[in-house]
């Protein structure tokens, strides 16, 4: 699981993956949070970067490796930008990239 936190509430964000099949997208989209046991602030704009990434490798394991519909490949890649977006607003919120926390 992903969590970004800012002061305010609204500006939660959270990304879940299934960590069984050996393969996960969101440890190299947001891997320095995973080593970090406070956080990390990924900035936006290096989210952006990764999330082309991050989305092909997450349809692979979803539709492939996972046999999961189209429906549901679908809105992962729908959270995924969702995510990314909430960063973007918090970071031009705040001024400073969001704090991600990352567990398995």
């Amino acid at each position: 699981m992903i969590d970004t936190m800012d002061a305010e509430p609204e500006e939660t964000a959270h990304l879940r993956e299934a960590y069984f099949s050996g393969i996960t997208s969101l440890h190299s989209f947001v891997g320095e949070a995973f080593t970090s046991p406070d956080g990390a602030q990924i900035p936006a704009a290096t989210l952006r970067e990764r999330l082309p990434d991050v989305l092909a490798v997450t349809e692979w394991r979803d539709s492939r490796l996972l046999g999961r519909s189209k429906a549901e490949v679908k809105s992962a890649l729908r959270d995924i930008r969702k995510f990314v977006k909430a960063c973007e607003r918090i970071e031009r919120r705040s001024g400073t990239p969001a704090t991600i926390q990352a567990s398995w």
